[in-house]
């Protein structure tokens, strides 16, 4: 049975990982920017 807190740590897991995903995209990014210079 589905707790509210579960169900609230599920999404706060989600969206953290979500933000690391976007973080880690932008470092590759820049990394690639720096490196074609």
């Amino acid at each position: 049975m589905f707790s509210l807190d579960s169900c609230l740590l599920l999404a706060e897991f989600a969206i953290h990982h979500s933000y690391v995903l976007m973080v880690i995209q932008l470092l590759m990014r820049f990394w690639k920017a720096s490196r074609a210079s």
